[in-house]
């Protein structure tokens, strides 16, 4: 990408790769790096647009320069033994002068983890991970979690009387750097806890369930807020085309009422809606619409009336398609708005699948 412009020059470019092995099974590596000439004068909106403000920023005669890299790896048991499960793994370092779409000042940032998912006799299914996320002079987030999924009189042909439960230990630890400390002293959590959670499914007949799920904090450090949490719902299905869900929360960081529709029209349209009131509750609309073989157009609307940052309002649109000879298209564009700012985003690519090997470009603009 090369956008050039009075004082402010912008180039990106990038290099990625993937190795496959088996159905599944892949290493990733990729590359990028960015300069960008920083100064001049530029103008800022805080009604949408009505009005804009000057903003004069010092140039800077070396210019803002970083890279960006990541290796990612993802194994299927199934591809090197009779075990069926997974591994995911994967380390990504960004510099601070690394600009991804021109107008975003970063800072250093290294994300890494690992997931695994396997399955156990007894239909018992055990999944876990840990992860790292580090961003210099901001925060540092690690979490680790161990899950373990069942069921009891469960059959292949018959779901009335089956019990399905999900146990889950959680560890979270959240700690701000000083710097980010004396700048947002109200809007991020400095601690950590651990937290234990279960879920248990109780199915009706064929097409209605009933759950009850709850989560306590068993032990906290420093200014974490406790999170117990107790729900309850429901699940139907009314038809092949339309199903229903309605769940009740009440928790220490508030009580919520949630319910959502999923509506097939036939086997090329499909619609989602959610939306609840309470704490955390989202309001969502999705819909899905296959204009032929190979080509779909999708679009999602979400409201979050909690988030105090980035775009409480959110609209995304796009579309897929399937060129034949392992060849596929897409774009996207998202357009948000939060506390007295729009945001726009566009996103465009292409895939190509040789043999084991993927091929991949992405051009983005904000």
């Amino acid at each position: 990408i090369t956008d050039e412009q009075a004082a402010e020059d912008y180039h990106l470019n990038g290099l990625d790769a993937v190795w496959r092995h088996g159905a599944d099974s892949y290493l990733s590596a990729e590359f990028a790096r960015s300069e960008a000439e920083r100064g001049g004068t530029s103008e800022f909106s805080l009604d949408g647009g009505l009005t804009f403000e000057d903003i004069t920023v010092d140039q800077d005669p070396a210019g803002a320069t970083g890279e960006a890299l990541g290796f990612e790896a993802r194994l299927n048991l199934r591809d090197v033994s009779e075990q069926n499960g997974t591994v995911h793994a994967w380390w990504k370092h960004r510099d601070a002068g690394f600009d991804a779409d021109r107008f975003r000042a970063g800072v250093e940032t290294t994300d890494l983890g690992i997931n695994f998912d396997a399955d156990l006799p007894a239909g018992i299914s055990l999944s876990g991970g840990a992860t790292e996320l580090d961003r210099d002079q901001d925060r540092r987030s690690r979490t680790a979690r161990l899950q373990a999924s069942g069921n009891a009189n469960c059959s292949d042909t018959e779901r009335a009387g089956c019990i399905e439960f999900d146990l889950e230990a959680r560890y979270e630890d959240l700690r701000l750097h000083d710097s980010a400390s004396s700048l947002l002293p109200n809007r991020q959590e400095d601690g950590s806890a651990t937290m234990l959670a279960a879920r248990v499914v109780y199915w009706i007949d064929e097409a209605t369930s009933i759950y009850a799920s709850a989560q306590s904090s068993i032990s906290t450090e420093r200014e974490y807020e406790d999170n117990d949490l107790i729900a309850i719902g429901t699940n139907t299905r009314f038809s092949d085309r339309l199903a229903v869900s309605l769940e009740a929360a009440d928790g220490d960081r508030g009580e919520a009422l949630i319910a959502g529709a999923d509506y097939r029209m036939s086997n090329k349209a499909s619609f989602n809606l959610a939306g609840g009131v309470g704490a955390g509750a989202l309001s969502r609309f999705s819909g899905r619409y296959q204009l032929s073989e190979g080509h779909e157009l999708f679009g999602t609307y979400t409201m979050d009336p909690d988030r105090t940052d980035g775009a409480r309002n959110l609209l995304s649109v796009g579309q897929r398609r399937d060129l034949g000879n392992r060849m596929r298209i897409f774009t996207e564009s998202q357009f948000g708005r939060g506390f007295g700012e729009l945001s726009n985003g566009h996103l465009g690519g292409i895939e190509f699948d040789h043999n084991q090997w993927v091929f991949s470009t992405t051009l983005q603009a904000s």
